[in-house]
């Protein structure tokens, strides 16, 4: 236990050592990257616990020391700022009133969640371009690991898959692609927020194309698309498409009318073309049992409002899932995860939860930019169908995104800036 504090603290200081090194206006964003590149090897709920620990304490004393070194800077998005943080007060206080075996497993997650909106609301014009670089980065490098998985390892790299209460591996057959291929999960150990993770990566790529050539952009488009089919996760496909649609959508490069016209004949030619495939997904999908479970989840709402008045404003508290089930508040059809986000905060963190949440996520789209709107649709559409708060690389995720300046917010200063030096 001494060797490996020791090793902790070694490896802190040259962490530390080397985000000092970078230059000051890419100090926050270099220490948000790094705790992200951390969380996504180690925080996955395959790892060894001792690993999930190291990481997510690594990762809060990387973004602390990106903080301290950058400097004071504006911090920008004050209401959806403060939105965010009341969801993480008020949830803190209802877990340790209510659900104290949960209370460090959300303090941490709330320490991350704090500490990257404070780093993110502050970037510079190089942070930004620079985690959108690392959103492609790490979709490129995760699309690779999911191809080895696939046609060599059949397993998550590096940890494997997180085994069931009897000791068995899960064996998730891939609903998109034909066959009986098994789901891919990259470092996350779950195709869902892995190809969340990939979704990112593609919106990133759409919303930068300008920065680097067609072809090379093509490229990591195709290997990203590749990773999103061989996840199998047909909300991401979803929200994807929604997400690209509104990007072209809201593009300059295309006028209103040539937009219709692009979106109309893509709509119709894909309904021509793949008509066939799509009705038997469709059926397939109906009749699954994780389609079943996601629209059976909604039926526990009236239970859930009908609860005592507190528990029903404030919810029972963070982790306390099971006991809901076990007092036949959640849906009691033998599959004991939800996977609707909405209807779990709705059970956990009560009406009040639930109406800020969908208020940090209403003003951060409003008050955003169209990257920062894309981002926010893959990660609400994700919400139906993934329990993804309990997952502290996604909630993460969540996190940078709320908090992501503007192209304009960041331009501005920069503008200001150069202004005084000429002057």
């Amino acid at each position: 236990m001494i060797l490996a504090a020791l090793v902790g603290l070694a490896a802190l200081a040259a962490v530390a050592t080397g985000i000092v090194l970078v230059p000051v206006d890419a100090r926050r964003g270099a220490a948000v990257v790094l705790a992200l590149v951390l969380l996504l090897v180690g925080a996955g709920s395959a790892a060894p616990a001792i690993v999930r620990d190291a990481v997510v304490f690594g990762s809060a004393a990387v973004l602390l020391i990106g903080l301290l070194a950058g400097g004071r800077r504006p911090a920008r998005g004050g209401p959806v700022i403060a939105i965010a943080v009341v969801f993480l007060v008020v949830v803190q206080t209802v877990t340790i009133l209510n659900a104290s075996f949960a209370t460090l497993q959300f303090t941490r997650l709330a320490v991350l969640a704090v500490l990257a909106l404070v780093a993110v609301s502050g970037f510079t014009a190089r942070e930004r371009r620079m985690l959108l670089t690392a959103f492609i980065t790490i979709g490129v490098v995760e699309a690779g690991l999911g191809l080895v998985e696939f046609a060599v390892t059949h397993r998550p790299i590096p940890w494997g898959n997180r085994l069931y209460a009897d000791g068995s591996e899960p064996s998730l057959r891939n609903p998109v692609l034909p066959g009986s291929l098994l789901r891919v999960s990259g470092t996350l150990g779950h195709p869902i927020p892995y190809s969340i993770v990939l979704g990112l990566a593609f919106v990133a790529l759409i919303a930068t194309a300008r920065q680097r050539p067609r072809l090379l952009s093509v490229t990591i488009g195709a290997a990203l698309s590749a990773g999103v089919l061989l996840s199998g996760s047909r909300t991401t496909l979803i929200a994807l498409a929604l997400a690209l649609g509104f990007l072209l959508w809201t593009s300059d490069a295309t006028g209103r009318a040539v937009r219709i016209l692009i979106v109309t004949v893509g709509v119709l030619l894909g309904l021509v073309v793949f008509w066939p495939a799509l009705g038997a997904s469709v059926d397939r999908l109906l009749g699954s049992g994780s389609y079943t479970n996601r629209a059976g989840a909604f039926e526990a709402v009236p239970a859930l409002l009908g609860r005592d008045p507190l528990e029903m404003l404030f919810g029972s508290g963070y982790g306390t899932d099971m006991l809901l089930y076990q007092r036949g508040l959640f849906p009691q059809n033998g599959f004991w995860i939800i996977d609707n986000q909405l209807v779990t905060t709705l059970g956990t963190e009560g009406l009040i939860g639930l109406l800020l949440v969908v208020g940090f996520l209403v003003t951060s789209f409003l008050r955003g930019d169209r990257t920062r709107r894309a981002f926010l649709l893959i990660l609400f559409v994700t919400l139906f169908s993934f329990d993804y708060f309990g997952w502290t690389v996604v909630f993460f995720l969540l996190m940078v995104v709320l908090a992501l300046p503007t192209a304009r917010d960041v331009e501005r200063p920069a503008e200001a800036e150069r202004t005084v030096q000429n002057a």
